[in-house]
């Protein structure tokens, strides 16, 4: 089974949904997908597969400012942050990357079978982290 990581070093992107307007319809995160896409494509060099694949996403999200205290404690977090991080659906998030791999990674994101996902708070360098299986 051939295996592929990917970083992605940026702030994790949800899915928006696409605007209607009276010239057409068009995709708000299209500039977004272009960077990303081509982030994916320097670091996944002969991957590319027609074949179903198992993905696994960890995507690390950059923690608000008023989860910190103030003052000489601002390098601390109030009692009253959370633990969990609740901001982004975790399936926006995830159809905003299978997208991105779309004619990099595989030919459609519909040959993901296997998909394991997470999202967690991080002080600093919000990111993405990914894997890909060939199976």
């Amino acid at each position: 089974m051939k295996k592929l990581n990917l970083v992605i070093n940026q702030h994790p992107i949800p899915q928006k949904r696409h605007r209607h307007s009276k010239w057409g319809t068009y995709d708000p995160n299209s500039k977004d997908k272009i960077i990303v896409k081509n982030i994916i494509k320097t670091q996944s060099k002969g991957f590319y597969t027609e074949k179903p694949v198992s993905v696994m996403i960890d995507f690390n999200v950059l923690r608000p400012k008023s989860h910190y205290r103030t003052g000489k404690n601002s390098h601390l977090l109030k009692k009253t942050s959370p633990l969990f991080c609740f901001k982004y659906d975790l399936d926006n998030l995830a159809k905003f990357i299978l997208d991105c791999g779309t004619e990099t990674l595989w030919k459609d994101d519909s040959q993901v079978v296997n998909l394991s996902l997470s999202k967690r708070w991080v002080d600093s360098d919000p990111s993405t982290y990914m894997t890909v299986y060939k199976i």
